[in-house]
């Protein structure tokens, strides 16, 4: 859905561009904790981290002009917003 919005020219959902981003977040987060663990992941666990961090990063680096302008108009809108 969203490659065949791109191929068309159609800008890219602003969900799309959150979700991006919290798991950008969420993925930078996990791998920080992992390093300071003193128990490591098992092996399955850690192959899947590292190709969602590859994934995320290529999904990131593909769109990284709509993440900037998501960034630039509506983080500093829900800044300070906690949600539950």
């Amino acid at each position: 859905m969203v490659q065949r919005q791109h191929n068309v020219s159609e800008p890219i959902p602003p969900f799309y561009v959150k979700t991006l981003i919290s798991l950008e977040g969420s993925v930078n987060e996990t791998l920080a904790k992992e390093k300071e663990s003193k128990k490591r992941m098992n092996a399955t666990n850690g192959k899947a981290l590292t190709a969602m961090k590859q994934k995320v990063k290529k999904a990131a680096k593909e769109y990284e002009k709509d993440i900037a302008r998501y960034q630039a108009v509506c983080a500093p809108l829900h800044y300070g917003f906690v949600s539950y």
